[in-house]
This record gives C-alpha cells, structure tokens and sequence, in this order.
C-alpha cells in the first residue's frame, strides 16, 4: 500500500441529532463544507468518505462523486473496521480521521499529523491543545490491522482506547500553539445547541465556510464572549457519557480492560 488520507466518517443516523450531515449553514450541507475544507489541505492524496451501508446514506455516495472524492459502505456500528476496510481499498498506508460533525476541521491540526507520521512512523498520533470540534487523530494502517484482529467489540466509536490500552504501539502526539485554543470553546456538532452556535460563528465572520480559520473563531468569541456560552454546558454532558459508553476494551480471548 501507499499513499496518506483523510477519511471522513459520518453517517445519517445519530442519537443526539439526526441528520445533521445534511444540516444546511449557507445553503450547502455540512458534509459538503467539511469535503472542501479537507480538500483544501496539502499532503494527502486521498480523501473518502466512510459511511454505512444502510439505504439512507447512499446519498453520501452522491456527495463523493460530485466532489470527486472517494466513498466506502461498511459495518454501521464498527467505525475502526470501516474505517480499515476504507483505507485498504483506496491503497493508504496512512490516515487521519475527520468526523462528519466536525465542520471546523483545522488545516494545521492534519498538516502537523501527517509530518508527525512521516518523521516518526508512529503507529497512533493525538492531538494535544486543539479546540474540540476543530482536531483529527493519525492512524497508520497495519497499526488498525492489528486492533482490528484482536478486538471482539461491533461498537467502536471513540477507538483511541484501543491503541492506548493495548501494549506495543507506538504512540504520539502533535501540540497547538496557545493563542490557537480558547478554553470552552465547543466546536463539533452533537446537540441543537452546537448548530445554533456554528450558524451565530458563521454569520458574524462572514465567509465561506471552508475558508474560516481557528484565528478567525477564537477572534469573534473574544469580541463577544457570549458566544461560548450557547453550548459550553454541554462540553461536561458529552465527555460524561462519552467515558461511560467508550472507556473499556473488548479483545478475543480475554476479559474485559
């Protein structure tokens, strides 16, 4: 295999907000604002979305042939063998994730993963500092190979676990600068509350999506620091539940980690 992506996954269902791929911010869904942001980004050679092969989201198929962007159908619940299955068939050897609901994706973010993984070869790569919402994590293949052979677990949402638990990776990490990150600021998109924030950013800015910048955000908040307030109470509610659903490990042959 050869070659670096950006795999993008989303999908229609979702328990807190329905849809929200298909939410509209300047006319456009946002699954098409965060296909052009990626896009923008250099480095990589690839990007593809991965979706499930459930009926209501063939339409991301549509999507992906219009932009000219590769497309995956895999496992509803099971995103890291999704996410593999995707990389092996677009021929990556590496890859960074970018969540559907995460409409802000931060070109420096995914430039610094990728020149982490050249240098470094690391088999895992986290992100430190950066506004939730706005980051991406970096994967190597056979790394997700491995997990994927020793787990025994369909609902893999919030993986990183696997890689964090289970010894012999090799681990990594790229950091933000300071004056990039704004303490409570919430920039991926989960509840109504995080539209209505997204649409307030929007308008205030006023450009296209793809071409606002963390600076541009983290400006605006300063100006109006109200801003922050529409969702930040929700920041606590979804890293609550998010440990109570995805803290443990399920591999073949052993107990629960």
């Amino acid at each position: 295999m050869s070659g670096y992506g950006i795999i993008i996954t989303v999908r229609s269902a979702s328990t807190r907000l329905p849809s929200k791929a298909w939410h509209e911010i300047q006319g456009k869904p946002l699954i098409c604002h965060l296909i052009e942001r990626v896009k923008q980004i250099k480095g990589y050679h690839q990007v593809v979305i991965a979706t499930t092969g459930r009926p209501e989201d063939k339409a991301f198929g549509e999507v992906a042939d219009r932009y000219g962007i590769g497309i995956y159908y895999g496992h509803p619940t099971d995103i890291m063998q999704r996410q593999l299955d995707a990389a092996r068939q677009y021929e990556l050897d590496f890859y960074v994730t970018a969540d559907g609901d995460d409409l802000f994706s931060d070109h420096y973010c995914y430039k610094k993963l990728l020149d982490y993984f050249i240098q470094t070869g690391s088999d895992y790569i986290k992100p430190n500092g950066f506004v939730i919402g706005t980051y991406a994590y970096g994967i190597k293949v056979k790394a997700m190979e491995k997990i994927c052979r020793l787990k025994d677990d369909l609902q893999t949402e919030g993986f990183g676990r696997y890689f964090e638990q289970v010894p012999g990776f090799k681990l990594g990490n790229v950091k933000n600068k300071p004056e990039r990150y704004s303490p409570g600021l919430r920039l991926t998109i989960d509840y109504p509350e995080d539209i209505k924030l997204v649409q307030v950013l929007v308008d205030k800015i006023n450009k296209p999506v793809r071409d606002i910048l963390i600076e541009d955000i983290i400006k605006i908040c300063l100006e109006f620091p109200e801003i922050i307030q529409i969702n930040s109470h929700l920041e606590e509610i979804y890293w609550q539940n998010f440990k109570e659903k995805y803290s443990s490990i399920k591999l073949k042959g052993e107990v629960t980690l």
